[in-house]
């Protein structure tokens, strides 16, 4: 540019001055803007300033990165563009895609069964077990061992009175009243488990039978009718009505009969036939 021309006399005064401005004014400001505009084409050259455009709407002063060169501009443009896809929330088809990932990879997984705790009560272990009816079966096969009526009643759980002992005591079978010499017949088939002579019910014999079941024939007169170990069948006869029992001296003559099972006292009229 020839400032000469310009400014071509040195003794300008202050109205030349202006009425230079009003003459050529317009084309220095012109001058002036190309000017600034070529140096900042320059610049956003020779920095990419573009790269702020890409972080969205987040603003960047390109003289942040004035000093900064090589591997170090590298690493923080990189900590930026972290930092920003970090704030934007995930689309609901990705987190869709994440639940159902996880939803796969737990059913991948081994299920584990949890063992029960070992029981330190063996009692416990045990099943529960059935109730037996206290109600006895007949057998089929059970007969009457005489002919009669009930004197004196079984009883263990209340007291019944000894006429011949002049006491209340219990009675673990029952009297059938019968006369002297009265045959005395086996109730089932057994075996002769013992002969015997009682100290308080006199001559006194044993029958085993099937299930667990024994009966007992006391104040008999004789115990030379049948010996121990000696099968009997149904209806045998294994002795007579005596006299011979102590404890019911005082009593009408009868046949004390008893039935246990396993070797325990039980009301014999469950197993006599109902007519007794």
């Amino acid at each position: 540019m020839n400032m000469k021309k310009l400014f071509p006399n040195k003794g300008i005064t202050k109205k030349g001055l202006f009425q230079l401005f009003n003459k050529k004014g317009f084309y220095i400001v012109l001058m002036l803007c190309i000017a600034i505009a070529g140096t900042a084409a320059v610049i956003v050259s020779m920095y990419d300033i573009s790269f702020p455009a890409k972080l969205g709407s987040q603003k960047v002063i390109p003289d942040e990165f004035d000093n900064l060169a090589g591997k170090a501009r590298q690493s923080v443009e990189s900590s930026m563009s972290t930092a920003l896809s970090s704030t934007v929330p995930p689309k609901k088809d990705d987190a869709k895609l994440n639940d159902n990932k996880a939803v796969q990879e737990n059913k991948d997984k081994p299920k584990t069964v949890s063992e029960p705790a070992p029981n330190n009560n063996p009692g416990t272990d045990k099943k529960p077990q059935k109730t037996v009816s206290s109600k006895p079966i007949i057998p089929k096969d059970f007969i009457a061992p005489v002919m009669g009526h009930i004197t004196l009643d079984y009883a263990m759980d209340t007291l019944v009175y000894s006429k011949t002992m002049e006491e209340w005591r219990v009675h673990q079978g029952v009297d059938i009243s019968s006369d002297r010499g009265t045959p005395v017949k086996a109730a089932a088939d057994g075996v002769v488990a013992e002969v015997r002579k009682d100290p308080g019910y006199g001559v006194t014999i044993v029958l085993e039978h099937q299930n667990g079941l024994k009966t007992v024939y006391a104040n008999l007169a004789s115990d030379n009718m049948v010996s121990p170990n000696q099968l009997i069948e149904q209806g045998d006869v294994i002795g007579c009505v005596g006299n011979t029992a102590p404890f019911e001296q005082s009593e009408e003559s009868h046949l004390h009969f008893e039935v246990k099972k396993n070797d325990k006292p039980i009301d014999p009229k469950g197993y006599l036939p109902k007519n007794e």
